[in-house]
């Protein structure tokens, strides 16, 4: 239906919907636009409630220090 590199949108779905006059194709259409609104708020459930550190997104990524650099150093210095 939708070639692989290319995601389904909701946007692209709904139209199809609206001009849609055979009962047996819109409840097709339907349950294909509720299966990709139902991914798109899986992914977004998965980048809220990741762990810190792993969260998805430019905001949440975190980088990773080397605590031995700091151990070595004086506070006396």
């Amino acid at each position: 239906m939708y070639p692989v590199t290319e995601k389904p949108s909701w946007k692209k779905i709904a139209p199809r919907a609206v001009q849609e006059r055979d009962p047996d194709k819109l409840l097709a259409i339907i349950e294909e636009l509720n299966a990709v609104l139902e991914a798109g708020a899986n992914e977004r459930r998965a980048r809220l409630y990741a762990p810190p550190g792993h969260r998805i997104g430019k905001r949440f990524l975190l980088p990773t220090y080397e605590l031995s650099a700091l151990e070595t150093a004086s506070i006396d210095a």
